[in-house]
């Protein structure tokens, strides 16, 4: 959920919705006219510096919201849409704006507000990105399906393995 200017912004099984106090438009993949989304896998839903609505999306990268038309539209992140091989599975907006993404592949990617230059941060690992948090101290703890935990800094993008999946078991 995202409040935005009096409008409730919701992301569904089925894309966004957007509640302007009267009414709900529903965005959609299938939808002609208003109401249009490139994807309907989305993960998170933000408001970037310049006052635009993002969907951050599995498969389409960020979409970006266009008040003249009413739908979303994507923009491609690093990664060829065709190709379906290296999905987002984690998003995250740190306290300075950047976006942070978490591949399939294991891969992360810091995008500085404005989407359009990234730095790609490598955590040594091939298991999928599941999640992030921001700590209070400018750091970013960064968890993968294999169960490790990583710390990053959020200005130096220095990582630090600060839990091994072995380190778990049996706790």
């Amino acid at each position: 959920e995202y409040l935005h200017y009096r409008e409730l912004w919701i992301t569904t099984l089925d894309g966004v919705s957007k509640f302007d106090g009267d009414k709900l438009l529903d965005f959609r993949t299938h939808n002609v006219g208003a109401g249009y989304i490139d994807s309907s896998n989305i993960l998170d839903l933000y408001e970037n510096d310049d006052g635009k609505i993002v969907a951050i999306s599995r498969d389409a990268g960020a979409l970006f919201y266009d008040d003249e038309s009413n739908n979303f539209y994507g923009q491609i992140l690093g990664k060829d849409r065709r190709s379906n091989n290296d999905r987002i599975f984690a998003s995250l907006v740190d306290h300075d704006g950047n976006v942070w993404l978490g591949y399939e592949s294991g891969k992360i990617r810091k995008y500085l507000n404005s989407l359009e230059t990234y730095t790609e941060i490598d955590l040594g690992t091939s298991s999928i990105v599941t999640d992030f948090q921001q700590e209070s101290s400018d750091n970013l703890l960064i968890a993968t399906r294999a169960g490790k935990i990583f710390r990053i800094g959020l200005h130096t993008s220095s990582v630090v393995e600060i839990i091994e999946a072995s380190d778990c078991v049996g706790s």
